[in-house]
């Protein structure tokens, strides 16, 4: 018999007598038969949501057993309330298929295989899959199971069961992951550690913009943010990153009263659609033991279709760890979303790149729920459940849908996939950025007033002008930014060609114009050290007005690049330096770097070509030695790839400056 709408609203109401407390609740009865939901593969969707709804309303988790038929949306809804789900199945023939069958579809869900539980009458072992009748092992004796059909006698039948004495299988809580360490600073440990849930913005219940196509079709908002969301999700996979959906516009959207009533506040509506795909995000990161990343894929609107450009929102009140990897994750998609646009020969702008409460400003009251840090933070289930797993957010507003000249991208499915790849670019380069930051972090940075007088007169008298020169032999190219870029992607491009790191002098001048630059330098992994805030002559300057200089270059920098990346190393602007200016720096824990004898490049100099700067260079070839060039010295540039190529194949070893310091130098900057 079905169970009717008045019976269920009776029984979330309380209209029956109250449910005796959980296994959660209270210590394991042994004698208590397990309570275990079984999936239909006919899945009856009115009978599924009144199901988990009942459970809801008395924070009720266990374990479904599922099929690989089962529709994905029921398993993300069984997800998203806090169950468990494990595999049903029916017979032995053909039983390695459906194995290889369930964990794709549970990968593709959560990005892990799943619990390595089944339930089938006879034994088998494969792939470390257990028996459900023998996973408990609080009881000596195995526990009966009492299986429930989701149908729509489940209500009455799981009421009854508990209230006989069953209880909800353990393996709902006690299958919570532990934390995936990065137990290296390398991409791959990185990416093992993270889990990218997309979320693709509005549903078929909530279809976002209207955004005009150039052949003059209509596209809904949330089509083209799906778009995105494939696109995104497959270039990050190709990338070896885990991810997941939080939704694929399935048939829980397909009207804005299906669902559940996550929020408690009597109503299923949109505000619960959000609620659903936050608490899914939550249980996929608790089950997998994954930092959470979190992409809310979206296409902003205005009634002035003059407004262009694109905004990214990252959660506040920007305090946390997460918080600045979140705003850096931003920093890195802007890039990336200007680059794609320019690309499709779009002329826009970033609109800003804000916090979450802002978001929540400028669309009205309630608006600030669809922001990831609200909602993921204050979810119900971190209300029953283990603490939250660390998570990133982000929300882009990857362009203006209202705007004709960003529509007709935003309204086809070449468009939406230029756009994927560039925030799976974006992906890359925060990884870089990220990696580089735990690098530094690991390094010890002297607080200046804790410096010895002894410490800071090493530092003042050690300036560094060549390096070690034992086997195997040793050479650093260093780099002095000047106020232009335009050079930079040629030389990028050798970099990378060589794998090869070098040590970049940066001046807050240069930081200032060319943001987007800089913040590809620390995505590589160069070393990114001082060369003054606006490149004066030091010796004509205070010891206060120089370490005050030299400081607004290391705010500057990291200001641009949402994380503090401290710089150790300085160089004088013109070389003009003496004591007194190296004792200044000093004070700050800082060393001063010159270069080799014939370590200058002469490239900057008028006249100076490519083939001068090579035969220069090569000449001058030695054990130890440091160079200088410069970025905006075209003959510099041009030069170094054959340089690189000569070094290499004379047997040298190329890299940083931390990469020729002598163990001597190295003891300079290692201070407590």
């Amino acid at each position: 018999m079905k169970v009717s709408l008045l019976l269920i609203l009776a029984i979330l109401a309380g209209g029956l007598a109250p449910i005796p407390p959980t296994a959660a609740q209270s210590e394991v009865n042994c004698n208590a038969p397990r309570l275990v939901l079984e999936l239909p593969t006919n899945e009856d969707h009115d009978a599924i949501l009144q199901t988990f709804a009942f459970l809801q309303a008395r924070n009720l988790r266990t374990l479904i057993l599922a099929r690989p038929e089962n529709d994905p949306d029921t398993l993300r809804l069984a997800i998203a309330a806090g169950n468990q789900i494990a595999l049903v199945i029916d017979e032995l023939d053909g039983y390695a298929d459906r194995i290889t069958a369930w964990e794709t579809l549970i990968t593709d869900l959560m990005g892990i295989p799943g619990l390595p539980l089944v339930h089938i009458d006879a034994v088998l072992v494969h792939q470390n899959y257990t028996r459900l009748a023998d996973a408990i092992t609080a009881c000596d004796t195995p526990p009966q199971l009492d299986i429930i059909p989701v149908d729509g006698d489940a209500v009455t039948n799981i009421y009854n069961a508990i209230a006989a004495g069953a209880v909800p299988h353990e393996a709902a809580t006690w299958q919570y992951a532990g934390p995936v360490a990065i137990d290296a600073p390398a991409p791959e440990a990185f990416k093992a550690a993270h889990l990218v849930i997309i979320d693709p913005g509005h549903t078929r219940m909530d279809r976002g913009a209207s955004i005009l196509g150039a052949d003059g079709e209509y596209v809904t908002e949330h089509r083209s943010n799906l778009q995105r969301a494939h696109a995104l999700r497959v270039a990050l996979e190709q990338r070896g990153w885990v991810t997941a959906l939080a939704h694929d516009d399935g048939w829980l959207f397909e009207d804005p009263y299906k669902g559940l009533d996550l929020d408690n506040d009597g109503l299923v509506n949109n505000h619960d659609s959000l609620m659903f795909r936050a608490q899914f995000a939550y249980y996929a990161a608790q089950r997998t033991g994954r930092r959470a990343v979190i992409a809310m894929l979206h296409a902003d609107s205005f009634g002035d279709d003059t407004a262009k450009g694109y905004t990214l929102f990252y959660p506040d009140p920007y305090e946390t760890a997460d918080d600045y990897a979140s705003y850096r994750l931003a920093l890195y998609l802007s890039d990336h979303l200007g680059a794609a646009w320019r690309a499709m020969g779009v002329e826009t702008a970033s609109r800003g790149i804000d916090p979450g409460r802002a978001y929540g400003r400028e669309r009205g009251p309630g608006a600030i729920f669809d922001i990831i840090d609200w909602r993921y933070r204050e979810l119900p289930a971190a209300r029953h459940e283990p603490a939250p797993q660390p998570f990133i957010g982000v929300l882009i507003e990857a362009g203006m849908a209202s705007n004709p000249a960003e529509a007709k991208w935003l309204a086809t499915e070449k468009g939406n996939a230029l756009l994927g790849r560039a925030h799976a670019d974006a992906f890359e380069e925060w990884v870089g950025a990220e990696l580089a930051l735990m690098r530094a972090g690991a390094t010890p940075y002297p607080n200046p007033a804790a410096l010895t007088e002894a410490q800071i007169e090493a530092l003042a008298l050690g300036e560094v002008t060549h390096g070690r020169t034992d086997d195997p032999p040793r050479i650093a190219f260093t780099f002095d930014m000047g106020s232009s870029a335009t050079n930079w992607p040629a030389f990028r491009a050798a970099l990378r060609k060589y794998d090869l790191k070098v040590t970049i002098f940066l001046t807050g001048d240069f930081i200032r114009a060319n943001p987007v630059t800089v913040r590809q330098m620390l995505a590589d992994g160069h070393d990114l050290q001082n060369h003054s805030d606006t490149h004066p002559n030091f010796t004509e300057m205070t010891a206060a007005a120089i370490k005050a200089d030299l400081q607004s270059c290391q705010e500057t920098l990291d200001r641009t690049i949402g994380g503090h990346l401290p710089m150790r190393l300085w160089r004088a602007p013109f070389g003009a330096r003496n004591y007194e200016v190296n004792r200044a720096a000093a004070e700050l824990g800082m060393l001063g770097i010159w270069w080799s004898k014939d370590g200058d490049t002469t490239g900057w100099q008028t006249g100076v070509t490519a083939e001068d700067v090579y035969s220069y260079v090569t000449w001058t070839f030695a054990p130890g030695k440091i160079y200088v060039a410069h970025l905006n010295s075209s003959a510099d540039i041009e030069a170094f790839p054959r340089i690189v190529e000569d070094a290499l194949t004379g047997g040298y070893v190329l890299g940083t400056l931390w990469d020729v310091f002598t163990p001597e130098q190295r003891a300079l900057l290692d201070v407590d």
